[in-house]
């Protein structure tokens, strides 16, 4: 359990920056000129700032053209990192299991791979600030990258924003993707895992080279480029694996439910797939494979919680 003190500071942080919003929101609406494309939204649990696009963004051809072979690398990756995913939420599955169940005299148990971060339970209080700079960080990364893939595929990018989630931070973009053919909607899916994993390997090369020069960083910025490793890595395999409303989903679903290419005439899509037969069982083939993949991420999350008490 959280210290009282802990969880009266939680709440009288929240509620400040509730009033910073709120504040804030007044300050639009009450604006003479007023504010058509950004808007604030408050709940009790959720403070967001969402910003609407005025317009669609039209790169350079060249620009296009370095984009989509940039994130075509990602798709490769992102797949990668799905594989990976499964395998190693079937390993932790298998570890966690072990780790309940008696060992016998003379056995040692592997210890889980994954673990929880959460600040006064599994981690000191003098970490959560740069972890939470390191979340907000690996979460803008991600999000700029599915916006990026979008802009590449003339995608609309109709709003993006972040959010407070009871202090936690998150980020999003909103993409008109629905034309989007098997690839493009595949490159734009994995974006987001690919930005991570090049943050996770920027932030791993900057920390290794300065430790081989020796020189000296405060603590809080070695704990932050160590949870920028941590995090973004994490949201590169974990959000790709096949579990529902992960990025994971929209990979599954541009490989097995999306026509090859955009805009594709409904008579067209079956001549070119099949019947409709091959399709249902397509969407329940998906449908299966997520349910499965969200049973297994939930069990390991499960199990992490009841060994943490």
């Amino acid at each position: 359990m959280l210290p009282l003190p802990v969880l009266l500071g939680a709440v009288s942080v929240w509620t400040c920056i509730r009033l910073l919003f709120a504040a804030a929101q007044f300050a639009l609406s009450a604006s003479s000129n007023g504010c058509q494309h950004c808007e604030i939204e408050l709940t009790w649990w959720r403070a967001t700032v969402r910003v609407h696009t005025v317009g669609p963004l039209a790169p350079t051809a060249d620009a296009r053209s370095w984009l989509r072979s940039w994130f075509c690398l990602g798709a490769i990756v992102g797949l990668l990192a799905a594989a990976c995913s499964v395998l190693l939420l079937v390993s932790e599955l298998l570890t966690l299991l072990r780790g309940v169940q008696p060992a016998a005299d003379g056995v040692v148990i592997a210890a889980p791979r994954l673990q929880l971060a959460i600040p006064g339970l599994t981690l000191p209080w003098s970490h959560a600030a740069p972890l939470w700079l390191a979340l907000a960080i690996s979460l803008a990364v991600h999000e700029a990258g599915h916006a990026a893939a979008a802009v590449a595929e003339g995608a609309h990018i109709s709003a993006a924003g972040f959010s407070l989630i009871l202090l936690l931070p998150a980020a999003f973009v909103e993409l008109d993707t629905q034309d989007l053919g098997r690839l493009s909607m595949l490159r734009v899916a994995t974006a987001g895992a690919w930005h991570n994993a090049v943050l996770a390997a920027a932030c791993w090369g900057i920390s290794a080279v300065l430790a081989h020069l020796g020189w000296w960083l405060p603590a809080p910025l070695r704990l932050l480029l160590a949870y920028a490793v941590s995090l973004s890595a994490a949201l590169c395999l974990l959000n790709m694996a096949p579990v529902h409303f992960l990025d994971g989903q929209q990979a599954l679903g541009a490989l097995l439910l999306r026509p090859p290419k955009p805009k594709q005439l409904p008579e067209l899509q079956e001549q070119s797939t099949g019947p409709h037969q091959a399709s249902h069982r397509q969407a329940a083939l998906v449908r299966w494979i997520l349910h499965a993949g969200s049973g297994l991420y939930l069990a390991v999350l499960a199990l992490h919680l009841l060994r943490m008490y």
